[in-house]
């Protein structure tokens, strides 16, 4: 009825509103039973367009009146009202585990709910403790090997030695010291290397994680992988991000920054159209202003393109379908957002 399209059913948009008598703002309201008649009036024999034209703007105008905040929210969007945008591209990127990451992923959730079911003194909610680990391990498995190696009985308080804290202690000494597993790492050089011969020397990637030690190990890599790169994080301080994105705008070699959520906030980068989100947020409103960050007024790119990576039968998996119920939640609220995901 907003659209000034005749319902094809009217009968299902009645029974929508019926639907409504449970909350009774919208039933007190006085202009509801008359657009509960003004749809019985659609759906009766009229003497032609022009009389089904004036039942439809009448339903219109009662639909208005009866939307309980329209009278102080409106919302627009930048495509509404700026021309020549660029279109968003996404790119679903769905790995799969070897073998060996597989078992360390499992390895690691068992651990972690092994660790909090025996210590007295655990955190309230578990379950986000498991969370965390499991995202941190989704995000880089290499970083997450690196970090079990290193901590492995450097806590005091760690006194048992159950089936669990075995298994994962083992994998990660058999863990090979070089050349190891990474199936994430493998597709996202896969498919930089095949957009820096399509742009032909003018690359410039952003590239989002969650966490610091991912963002530290991919420069590392990549600076072995021959790209010129660097991070801006809650460790830089705020004049020297300034510097880097400066470095980043004019330098041609310098062709990938890696970012944390600062990286998402307050800064401008009209000059990428290239973007990764190398571990998915919680969010959905996270992504959205990731990729904010490039598709900004300025933009010259007619097309801007987002590669999401995502393992599956993970917390990377859950999070995603997260993610699409909480974009609906928003859009049958508020409207609709631009292609996200």
């Amino acid at each position: 009825i907003c659209m000034g399209q005749i319902p094809p059913n009217i009968k299902k948009v009645e029974i929508l509103l019926k639907k409504t008598a449970a909350i009774p703002r919208i039933t007190k309201h006085l202009v509801y039973q008359d657009l509960v008649e003004d749809l019985k009036k659609l759906r009766l024999p009229t003497e032609g367009d022009n009389q089904q034209k004036r039942h439809i703007l009448q339903a219109q105008r009662h639909l208005s009146e009866l939307n309980l905040i329209g009278h102080i929210f409106s919302r627009s969007t930048k495509r509404e009202v700026l021309s020549n945008m660029a279109v968003r591209k996404a790119f679903q990127i769905e790995l799969t585990f070897t073998e060996t990451e597989k078992r360390f992923y499992d390895a690691v959730t068992d651990y972690v709910r092994a660790k909090s079911k025996q210590r007295s003194n655990s955190p309230p909610n578990k379950q986000l403790v498991q969370i965390m680990s499991q995202r941190r391990t989704t995000s880089s498995i290499p970083t997450m090997v690196k970090y079990y190696k290193k901590h492995f009985g450097m806590d005091k308080n760690d006194l048992y030695d159950d089936s669990a804290r075995k298994r994962l202690r083992t994998i990660t000494k058999e863990w090979p010291k070089k050349n190891g597993p990474d199936t994430k790492y493998d597709e996202f050089i896969k498919i930089l290397r095949r957009l820096k011969k399509e742009d032909r020397g003018n690359l410039k990637i952003m590239v989002f994680a969650f966490f610091k030690d991912t963002l530290l190990y991919l420069k590392n890599r990549l600076t072995k992988d021959g790209f010129k790169c660097d991070i801006i994080s809650g460790d830089v301080k705020p004049a020297d991000r300034i510097d880097i994105v400066k470095e980043f705008r004019e330098d041609h070699r310098f062709e990938i920054l890696l970012s944390s959520k600062v990286g998402s906030e307050g800064l401008d980068f009209q000059f990428c159209h290239t973007l990764f989100n190398y571990d998915l947020p919680w969010n959905p409103m996270e992504i959205e202003q990731r990729i904010g960050r490039i598709d900004r007024i300025g933009q010259k790119s007619k097309v801007i393109r987002i590669y999401n990576f995502w393992f599956e039968g993970t917390i990377e998996n859950r999070i995603l379908k997260k993610l699409y119920e909480r974009i609906e939640i928003f859009e049958k609220s508020i409207g609709e957002l631009e292609l996200i995901l």
